[in-house]
């Protein structure tokens, strides 16, 4: 299909009936005012349509020479119409930014995909990347959310071929595979759902397999494009993914390198997002002492330093200096605990931290066997093991089965951990773990 469409001259989108004011609004949309609202409700309902949200349409609109949409007799080149969405001033309801939120995600794709912007701003790198972007489009097989957009795939080192007579949990697995051992990379783990529940009802997946056919939230300790520009954590120093070839294998299975360093002994309460004063700052003396010994006789203030650390997942500290305050400042942890304590401070100052707090929601707090603290997905639970593994920038918590094989909890940050001060090996001292 996509040969097919890559030798079209031009695609004719057509998306149904007439709209009213539809043609009005393409006659004002080369105009640098912001649409009226009869013109913003017509590029409302065409956004609606159903074809905006479906999977296959998206390689047919980006492989073309050229593409029309069409609606009745009004026919809108697809350069025109992203134009019109993307209109500086136009004053979208919350309802309609909602309906159409889909529909705006599929037509930022193509429009990026057409113009050889293989990364836009805000975006990761990476056929999964696109795959996991995609994921919410519809498709009346599960299978599709893989096979229907091979033809926008750009990587040679990603071979996966269409056969329908693969289960869809078997493709997703292949394709999962494909990227992994392509790229000699376990960077789809930031892909895995923080929730049991986020899981598709009817198909059972490796817990080391994303779920194609959903958008998952990225791990945002791991990649935050708003407050992470410099930092990239390195836990691996470096070293790559070397995978096996299947035949050694079960299908199910994924062989990793690495090593276990340590242990989830306690599980703190998730942590609300910071209003006036964080409740993880109201700490009773036995929490104080159980988790730093030291911050005991400080009145927990080197206790509050690492939780400032911890919490915002290592972008707040002595000697990390972050802006997170919304105004460019750049802020330690003793200035953003000073923030804090001064009730007298217009809290706006703090809106930085607040959000990024709000971003990693899904996370919860953990202390270890070697007395360190981390943030982990509230998937965790206590006995948990925590691994470096080859070809992945952070830690991640594996749970051991009774056979020795592990499943994959999800990526987490930990003291000391986050650029290769906890890898202590050779990589061909490394151990094989079995992933299922």
């Amino acid at each position: 299909m996509g040969e097919i469409y890559s030798s079209a001259k031009d695609v004719i989108i057509w998306t149904g009936e007439e709209i009213e004011d539809l043609p009005r609004m393409k006659d004002v949309t080369a105009l640098p005012d912001a649409f009226s609202d009869n013109n913003l409700e017509a590029l409302y309902q065409l956004l609606c349509r159903p074809w905006f949200r479906r999977a296959w349409v998206v390689q047919e609109a980006v492989l073309a020479k050229t593409a029309t949409v069409v609606a009745g007799s009004c026919r809108i080149p697809l350069l025109e119409l992203f134009r019109a969405w993307s209109k500086e001033g136009n004053h979208w309801t919350s309802e309609q930014l909602e309906q159409i939120f889909d529909a705006s995600i599929t037509l930022e794709t193509i429009q990026a995909l057409r113009t050889d912007c293989e990364i836009p701003p805000g975006w990761e790198p990476g056929f999964d990347a696109l795959l996991n972007r995609l994921g919410n489009a519809q498709a009346s097989d599960l299978r599709d959310h893989v096979y229907a957009f091979l033809g926008l795939r750009n990587d040679p080192r990603i071979s996966i071929a269409p056969d329908y007579t693969l289960s869809t949990s078997q493709v997703f697995t292949r394709m999962a595979r494909a990227v992994i051992e392509g790229t000699n990379s376990l960077h789809i783990f930031r892909l895995l759902p923080k929730f049991y529940n986020a899981r598709t009802e009817n198909v059972r997946l490796p817990s080391w397999v994303p779920d194609w056919s959903r958008r998952n939230q990225e791990g945002w300790i791991f990649r935050d494009p708003w407050y992470c520009h410099e930092m990239h954590f390195n836990a691996a120093k470096g070293a790559r993914h070397r995978g096996c070839q299947l035949s050694q294998l079960r299908q199910y299975e994924l062989l990793v390198s690495g090593r276990i360093i340590d242990c989830v002994t306690r599980i703190l309460p998730t942590c609300a997002p910071m209003k006036e004063r964080p409740p993880f700052f109201s700490l009773s003396d036995d929490q104080v002492t159980i988790l730093d010994r030291s911050a005991y006789s400080d009145h927990t203030e080197s206790l509050r330093k690492r939780l400032v650390t911890v919490l915002s997942a290592g972008q707040v500290g002595a000697e990390n200096k972050v802006s997170l305050d919304g105004t460019g400042t750049l802020l330690t942890a003793e200035q953003v605990l000073r923030l804090y304590d001064d009730k007298s401070k217009h809290q706006d100052n703090l809106h930085g931290v607040d959000t990024r707090r709000r971003r990693l929601w899904h996370y919860t707090l953990i202390h270890t066997r070697e007395e360190k603290l981390g943030l982990a997905p509230r998937l965790v639970s206590v006995g948990d093991m925590i691994a470096i593994l080859h070809g992945l920038e952070a830690p991640v918590v594996l749970r051991q089965l009774r056979n020795g094989n592990h499943i994959v909890v999800g990526q987490c940050y930990l003291e000391d951990a986050m650029f290769g001060e906890a890898l202590t090996w050779e990589e061909y001292e490394a151990d094989t773990l079995t992933l299922v």
